[in-house]
């Protein structure tokens, strides 16, 4: 029988040597290039046990990997099995959850801010959204829900979800005229009841036929998560956003009704000249 020649062999006592060059043997098991060992964990019953058998399985390998004789032989070891595949994730969900939420964040306040140039206004809207993220991640701990890619994604939605309800709000406060408490009475009446009735009501009815689905999957992470989003999302744009404007203030990024008449002259030649065209195109008037 002939074996594998490699690079290195095990001699005798255990330890590894380098193969001579050249060199080439019949009917000998002391020449070893690559190798399989079999291990048995003990029973697995949660994600938790499964969780630390991979990470026990990664820590020993990355030991045996770091072993002089080994690293002069140019060997390395790695472990596997079949649910290694899914619960890989597991090992630094965490990190990849805190940098896409972070990121989802970021962007989130730098665009309010290009839209309402207000930083009172800005910073108020991105700490609802953090309070409102800081509530989702209370629930799923009350709730026992797992974080994994499905609740990561659930988390970043939370963010782009969450805008709907700030953002109108800062916007029709900002652009409202008098004092302000006046002022919040104009967006409460104006915008606060589309918020209610056109956001809230809406996707309550939307995500509320998930809650009959016969899919686990369906009711944990989607409905109840979906849920949990849209209430403390509504509680925090029509409750706690509104008290947190009226006692910081927002300045006033309305126009008069003076200066919407102020167009630069080129704009005006262009949008007359197009008005004329349309006029005589069309037989009628634009």
């Amino acid at each position: 029988q002939e074996v594998i020649v490699g690079d290195v062999f095990l001699d005798h006592k255990g330890d590894l040597r380098p193969v001579p060059k050249g060199e080439h043997r019949q009917n000998s098991f002391e020449f070893v290039r690559y190798a399989r060992v079999r291990a048995q964990t003990i029973r697995l019953s949660n994600n938790s046990d499964f969780i630390a058998s991979l990470s026990s399985a990664y820590n020993f390998s990355n030991t045996v990997s770091e072993d002089p004789a080994f690293k002069d032989a140019g060997l390395s070891v790695y472990p596997y099995s079949i649910y290694f595949v899914y619960y890989s994730q597991y090992l630094d969900v965490a990190t990849n959850a805190a940098k896409n939420v972070g990121l989802a964040v970021g962007c989130v306040t730098i665009v309010t801010h290009l839209v309402l140039s207000s930083i009172s206004s800005t910073l108020s809207v991105a700490l609802s959204i953090i309070l409102i993220l800081i509530d989702l991640v209370a629930v799923m701990a009350w709730w026992e829900i797992d974080v994994n890619a499905i609740s990561v994604v659930n988390l970043v939605m939370c963010v782009g979800i969450s805008v709907e309800f700030c953002a109108h709000i800062a916007v029709a406060f900002c652009g409202a005229k008098g004092s302000i408490k006046k002022r919040m009475m104009t967006t409460m009446i104006d915008m606060g009841s589309n918020v209610f009735m056109g956001i809230t009501i809406t996707k309550l009815l939307g995500v509320s036929i998930l809650n009959f689905s016969p899919s686990r999957v369906f009711r944990v992470y989607y409905f109840r998560m979906y849920a949990t989003i849209i209430i403390f999302g509504a509680l925090h744009g029509l409750l706690f956003l509104p008290c947190l404007l009226m006692l910081i203030g927002a300045p006033y990024r309305g126009r008069d009704k003076k200066d919407e008449t102020v167009v630069p002259e080129w704009l005006s030649k262009l949008i007359n000249g197009r008005r004329k065209e349309s006029t005589r195109s069309y037989g009628g008037t634009y």
